[in-house]
């Protein structure tokens, strides 16, 4: 999930109690504030993880990096974007290939 504070809405109030309702612990590095190098945690990460969601909007090329490592570790993704926030943009053309889901509306309480 990206860093940028934009996100943050979308992970308190989508992502974080989704992935608790499932009985998962969601990890998101940025709040994690844990001293390192911040790649081989990643890397760790998603190799530990049981599953990765992936934050589409603005296509970050971090973020389809972290995909295509969490791809090469089989790990099974779930893909998702704000939705019209990939209009125009030319997307990957593997990634329409994964079961994706847009948020609708607003992500504020």
């Amino acid at each position: 999930m990206p860093f940028h504070d934009d996100f943050d809405p979308l992970y308190k109030v989508v992502v974080e109690p989704a992935v608790m309702s499932a009985g998962d612990k969601p990890i998101h590095l940025k709040r994690l504030g844990t001293p390192g190098d911040v790649k081989t945690q990643i890397d760790d990460g998603i190799k530990n993880c049981e599953y990765a969601i992936a934050v589409l909007d603005k296509l970050r090329s971090n973020v389809l990096y972290e995909l295509g490592i969490a791809h090469g570790c089989d790990k099974t993704t779930i893909l998702m974007n704000r939705e019209g926030a990939l209009r125009g943009r030319a997307v990957p053309f593997d990634l329409p290939l994964s079961r994706d889901s847009s948020t609708h509306g607003s992500t504020r309480r």
